[in-house]
Order: structure tokens, then C-alpha cells, then sequence
């Protein structure tokens, strides 16, 4: 599995860009999940929420997709548990 965190400007931009992944086929498949969480302190933002993405094996994460919502950043988790930025 990859994980990815996305964070936000606004609570509303991270609810808006989670419910629409949510919508996604891969989502609706279980190859992907995105749940609100709190940013974690190694990583800052400006709302305290964050979209976590956890792909399983084979899916590929598109950044494209992402540049319709006002993002503030993305990370993925490396192999010794920090998120590192993209």
C-alpha cells in the first residue's frame, strides 16, 4: 500500500476534495480510501485537516487529478514513517 497525505487552506477545501474522491471508481472498489485526519506536527497546514490517501498495490497516484481543488501541498509516507513532500 502507498499513502498520501494532501493538505488544505480551509476545512472546506479537504471535505470538498474528500467527498469528491470518495465519488471515484477506485474508491468505490476499495483499491482506495480517503479519510479526514488531523496534520500530523512533522507536517504543516493551514486548517489542521488533511486527506489521507491509502492506494493499495498497482494504482498509481495522479497529482493532475488534484490541481481542480485548492490544495496546499501533498506527501507520501516513506519507508521510515515521514511524510516527505511531492
Amino acid at each position: 500500500m502507498k499513502e498520501y497525505l494532501i493538505t488544505f487552506h480551509t476545512h472546506y477545501d479537504s471535505l470538498v476534495c474528500m467527498r469528491a474522491v470518495n465519488k471515484t471508481d477506485n474508491a468505490k472498489t476499495g483499491e482506495l480510501t480517503a479519510k479526514l485526519v488531523p496534520v500530523p506536527r512533522s507536517v504543516s497546514s493551514s486548517c489542521g485537516t488533511a486527506l489521507k490517501l491509502i492506494f493499495k498495490e498497482g494504482l498509481a497516484f495522479d497529482k493532475d487529478y488534484f490541481s481542480q481543488f485548492d490544495y496546499d501541498a501533498f506527501y507520501y509516507l516513506s519507508e521510515d514513517g515521514k511524510y516527505v513532500e511531492v
